[in-house]
């Protein structure tokens, strides 16, 4: 593990987050990343954590279901992150930072809801939505 640090912004640039420790990508293929981004939704994490450096009066919050809320720039409409409700934890969309070229995607979630006409190479897992669901909106004890 690194402690590199990671910093990203919205598209005005006045929403900072800086992500600390090695990345993870994770792919959504969920309806509702398809309708929020207009494409599946690409996060990441950090192992060390993620967090907001400048712009927190800039973010609107969406709550978008029981298990989490979606979060973006209310100046340039930028989609920032969600929020697991259940674990107090956020992942960042990853366009948003420079990544290096050597990180892959980690996992990719709700693939039962992936539509026919994209695909991701790769061998990375592919959860369902309620494998996704059991792992990840649950009591925060996993």
């Amino acid at each position: 593990m690194t402690n590199a640090i990671y910093t990203g912004h919205c598209l005005c640039g006045d929403v900072k987050l800086e992500g600390r420790g090695d990345p993870r990508v994770d792919v959504c293929h969920c309806d509702m990343c398809l309708h929020w981004h207009g494409a599946p939704g690409m996060a990441v994490s950090f192992a060390n954590g993620l967090s907001i450096s400048t712009g927190e009066a800039l973010i609107l919050t969406f709550d978008s279901s029981e298990w989490a809320t979606r979060s973006f720039c209310k100046k340039c409409g930028t989609t920032l992150f969600y929020k697991l409700k259940a674990k107090d934890e956020f992942s960042a969309q990853a366009g948003l930072f420079n990544l290096p070229d050597t990180v892959d995607i980690s996992e990719h979630i709700f693939i039962d809801e992936k539509p026919g006409w994209y695909d991701f190479k790769g061998d990375a897992p592919r959860l369902t939505g309620a494998e996704t669901l059991a792992k990840y909106a649950g009591d925060g004890s996993d």
